[in-house]
């Protein structure tokens, strides 16, 4: 699991690369967030663990 999480996450940062570039931007000046709905903690752990920073979610009894 973590790793198909990690792995998935790393597409997208390429891919958000890539569109950085594309436009004439700074992939830095991009945050990834993920959302966390009807994800488990596990794999909320698992996409932190590859570097995940910011989170959403839109209930907050959901992500206590």
């Amino acid at each position: 699991m973590q790793a198909d999480i990690s792995s998935n996450i790393q597409a997208v940062r390429e891919r958000m690369e890539a569109a950085a570039q594309r436009c004439g931007r700074k992939a830095s000046e991009i945050t990834l967030i993920a959302v966390s709905k009807l994800h488990s903690p596990q794999e909320i752990d698992a996409a932190a663990a590859a570097g995940i920073t910011d989170v959403g979610e839109n209930k907050v009894q959901e992500i206590l």
